[in-house]
């Protein structure tokens, strides 16, 4: 991880929740009641700025009820999920927008997506604002249709639901920014990041977005991490070089990416675990097929963990090109100087180690393969 995803990841843990050892009289309690529960745990958890969950404390519910005490140093969601229950219910847990304060939660192990909360006034302004409009519920079923069309290899409707996206993405975007509370809503800042960054692809956009907030607001490490990310992705743009890195193959051979100067190369990220990168090899393959003789390296690169499962995918798919992996998954630092946060992703790098396409796929792909050949 480097160390503005260091700093972020610190910033959001560290200020996320100082835990009951305080001494302090500010913070927040939450007392919680549980119906159809007699005795349990809840963990706690809050999103880093990969979009991972990071587990923080362990709550011990007895009778159907708990309480827990903490302090956080700017409003911030924290996630409460029933230890245990992932395979029994469809939804395992609640939220909070945890600010410091006296909060009650009232729920029921068999429906606790309707958990009851008082008591905080981010989490009354969250709910305002993701309850006052139908935005998000069609965005999540948009972005289900373009995962189904993905895994069907339907990209006329990929692309057709896309543009499709796109539109309600502004419109998402005008229904926050247009909210008197906006600029001084952490609540909406936390809303943008959690369902615009991440797809928006106008990092122009994006920026003007986050600009309207105050600068306190700028202060959360939500906000922090999409400007590290715009800023980010100024450095991986077209036209770019490519950052250079030092990977392993199965057997423990080095490569580094300076090694294929003078080639074309296709780097691929992907996962042992991850579908749609399976769907990207037949068009991996043709490419392969068509411009290795014109110099083509096409380059895996894996963000497994369990190097038994990365081998046992190499064994199964056969890759006639190079595989490589530092099996730490999103933590390697490869993940965050190419700043992936999905996969498949590609990149498409010329002969001189430029970025020729950022996240190249299909057509886009095989025009960025003529604009090298056409370089002089």
């Amino acid at each position: 991880m480097n160390k503005t995803n260091i700093m972020i990841t610190v910033l959001c843990l560290l200020g996320t929740v100082l835990f009951t050892s305080l001494k302090k009289s500010r913070g927040f309690e939450v007392q919680g009641e549980v119906a159809n529960m007699k005795d349990g745990r809840i963990l706690t958890m809050f999103t880093g700025p990969d979009h991972d969950l990071y587990k923080m404390d362990t709550i011990i519910v007895k009778d159907g009820k708990f309480t827990y005490k903490g302090e956080v140093d700017m409003p911030k969601m924290i996630y409460f999920y029933f230890d245990g229950l992932h395979d029994r219910l469809p939804s395992y847990g609640f939220q909070i927008f945890m600010e410091n304060s006296k909060i009650k939660v009232k729920t029921d192990l068999k429906n606790l997506k309707k958990a009851e909360i008082k008591g905080s006034k981010n989490h009354s302004e969250f709910e305002r604002l993701y309850q006052g409009t139908d935005l998000f519920d069609r965005l999540e079923k948009l972005s289900g249709k373009i995962s189904m069309a993905m895994k069907e290899q339907r990209q006329a409707d990929v692309d057709s639901l896309q543009k499709e996206r796109k539109k309600l993405l502004d419109e998402t975007i005008t229904y926050l920014t247009a909210d008197k509370a906006y600029s001084k809503s952490i609540p909406a800042a936390f809303i943008v990041y959690n369902h615009i960054g991440s797809i928006l692809q106008d990092n122009e956009k994006l920026k003007a977005t986050l600009d309207l907030l105050d600068d306190g607001v700028k202060e959360s490490c939500y906000v922090q991490f999409l400007y590290h990310n715009i800023k980010k992705d100024a450095e991986l743009a077209i036209g770019e070089k490519a950052p250079d890195f030092t990977l392993s193959d199965r057997h423990g051979k080095s490569y580094k990416l300076s090694d294929f100067k003078g080639k074309m190369v296709l780097l691929d990220f992907g996962a042992s675990w991850c579908h749609w990168c399976k769907m990207q090899k037949p068009y991996l393959q043709a490419a392969y097929d068509k411009y290795k003789d014109m110099g083509l390296e096409i380059i895996y690169i894996s963000l497994d963990k369990d190097k038994e499962a990365w081998e046992a995918d190499l064994n199964k798919e056969n890759y006639p090109w190079l595989a490589l992996s530092d099996l730490k998954a999103w933590q390697g630092p490869i993940t965050k100087e190419y700043n992936i946060s999905g996969v498949p992703h590609i990149f498409l790098i010329d002969r001189d180690g430029t970025i020729v396409e950022n996240d190249a796929r299909g057509e886009r792909m095989e025009k960025a393969f003529q604009r090298i050949l056409n370089k002089k």
